[in-house]
């Protein structure tokens, strides 16, 4: 194996000019799905327009990496002004389509997100450990200062909203709001002792995970219906807000998992790919269809988070009023990810001779 921080860096630009101008796309998309309020039909219909695109790379771009100035290496970082058409045509085409289809689009987009969550999860994760190693490693006052400030502002933001919540969502009659925020706080100490007594703890991770499973409780309750157990006044405020949070976690998970699977495909090669860039024969060393599959997955999920994971009537063609499986969705991905979280801190105690690192 070799690592060649020149290739490094050339694929680093080309990368990075792929994230800035399909997560403009994506943007562009989340900023137009936000302008149809009330029109849920309308959310699934952009929604779809942006699968579609990201759809047609990803089967336009299976194959191994490619050489520079090779077709598939062309379509993949140049001819944007033609990308730009294709958008457009996406979108248009996405009104075209009969409102019989969109139950099966509907289908196929809960299946699609729920992959996407998982993946969004892990990232969580991974990001948790990294920000905690890249602290760690100055071994200064200062930065062990900067650790737990941060750690301290987090876990008082999550203690803090979950105190609130009991006052908004939770009371005497709300028994599955209250167990949902119990649970929650139960676990957050929970990870948070494995993490002080465990080799591979740390606190400033089970702060981020602590503040991320604190927001989804929060979105899983604020989807109930407005009443004894949701006293928020400003009901419509608060799906918005949580749209918006959930739009930009997810934008920065498709920004984030792009940059690190990528990433480490081009920091470390085969003797042969090294070979091959020493003989000045330019390849991209990230799969292009991957690339393409995680924002196709993120679009998928854009429908569900901005339709609050309501279905489409397959007689009608209207979206439901209310769905309460927005919330479970929600509470189900706040379990597996103290569960996934919990799992990498006992992992190395249960397989001592495994290398989790």
């Amino acid at each position: 194996m070799h690592i060649h921080k020149h290739a490094c860096v050339r694929w680093s630009h080309n990368l990075s000019i792929q994230i800035i101008h399909l997560a403009l796309f994506f943007f562009a998309s989340v900023a137009r799905v936000f302008n149809a309020v009330g029109r849920s039909r309308v959310r699934y219909r952009w929604s779809f327009a942006l699968s579609l695109f990201y759809a047609i790379h990803c089967i336009a771009l299976i194959g191994p990496p490619a050489r520079k100035g090779s077709v598939r290496y062309l379509l993949q970082n140049k001819f944007w002004p033609f990308k730009l058409v294709l958008f457009a045509v996406c979108g248009v085409s996405a009104f075209a389509v009969p409102d019989s289809f969109f139950p099966v689009f509907g289908g196929i987009a809960v299946f699609s997100s729920s992959i996407f969550i998982l993946l969004q999860i892990i990232i969580l994760i991974d990001l948790a450990y990294t920000w905690n190693d890249e602290w760690v490693k100055h071994d200064s006052t200062g930065w062990r200062a900067a650790i737990l400030l941060a750690c301290t502002a987090m876990y008082g933001a999550s203690f803090t909203a979950l105190g609130l919540m009991f006052k908004w969502f939770g009371g005497q009659h709300c028994g599955t709001h209250n167990g949902w925020l119990s649970a929650t706080i139960c676990l957050i100490i929970v990870v948070s002792v494995l993490s002080v007594v465990t080799e591979r703890g740390a606190l400033l991770p089970s702060a981020i995970v602590s503040l991320y499973c604190t927001y989804l409780v929060w979105s899983a309750v604020s989807d109930s219906t407005p009443g004894q157990c949701n006293r928020l006044v400003s009901g419509s405020s608060n799906d918005h807000a949580a749209m918006i949070v959930g739009a930009v976690i997810a934008a920065l998970s498709l920004v984030y998992s792009s940059l690190t699977a990528s990433g480490a495909e081009a920091a470390v090669s085969t003797s042969k790919d090294y070979q091959s860039s020493l003989d000045g024969e330019e390849t991209d060393t990230y799969s292009y269809w991957f690339f393409h599959l995680v924002f196709l997955l993120g679009s998928m999920y854009l429908a569900m988070l901005l339709t609050g994971w309501k279905s489409v009537d397959a007689t009608s063609g209207g979206i439901d009023t209310r769905s309460t499986q927005a919330m479970w969705v929600k509470v189900a991905s706040q379990w597996v990810t103290f569960a996934l979280y919990g799992w990498s801190l006992i992992a190395p105690l249960v397989f001592p001779d495994r290398d989790f690192d």
